[in-house]
């Protein structure tokens, strides 16, 4: 580059980067110095995206985006993208969640130079309630003898540690669709009646 003062711009980091100058005169006459340079790696800025709404159950997708002053698409700098759905980070861009809520997703590019940047979005899943598969029955009992009334349920994702958390309550009374809700046992509310 000619010129007594120059400018020059760095596209990836550089350490000890040798630069030569020289001067000559229109005499023929030619002397040269060395210097060096030093340029420091730039984090990506990183884009997570918008904001999510969805049930529990179904497939999100992000699509995250980022610049380097390295550049992309690996022209000097190559890039690693990562998401933390929550459970630690890894490499898809695609989760479901089981529990509903408020979910932060914090995605991370990383450059081969060690640069880090992130970001983070929100996605909040609305509850999807529990299926009854069976209530057992029709049942038959015996006046002040207990009976036992057995049933299952399925959460969304078919978690079975979701569905062992699940909650059964049974209504006992015998007023048609008012129904009362309060757990209590067949004696305690059939002490007495008759079927």
């Amino acid at each position: 580059t000619l010129g007594q003062d120059v400018n020059f711009t760095c596209v990836d980091d550089l350490v000890n980067y040798p630069i030569s100058m020289r001067a000559s005169d229109e005499d023929g006459g030619i002397s040269y110095a060395d210097t060096s340079l030093d340029c420091y790696n730039v984090n990506p800025v990183v884009d997570a995206g918008l904001d999510q709404n969805i049930s529990e159950g179904d497939l999100v997708t992000i699509a995250p985006t980022f610049t380097d002053e390295g550049g992309v698409n690996g022209v000097y700098d190559t890039h690693t993208v990562e998401v933390d759905w929550g459970y630690g980070f890894v490499s898809s861009l695609s989760n479901i969640y089981c529990e509903g809520g408020e979910h932060t997703v914090t995605v991370r590019v990383t450059d081969d130079d060690g640069g880090v940047g992130e970001d983070t979005l929100t996605v909040m899943v609305n509850n999807v309630a529990p299926v009854i598969t069976s209530t057992g029955g029709p049942y038959m009992g015996i006046v002040h003898e207990p009976l036992t009334f057995e049933a299952n349920a399925t959460d969304v994702c078919g978690n079975t540690q979701l569905e062992s958390q699940l909650e059964y309550t049974w209504d006992f009374s015998p007023e048609g669709n008012q129904h009362d809700w309060n757990v209590a046992s067949w004696n305690e509310r059939f002490d007495g009646m008759v079927l």
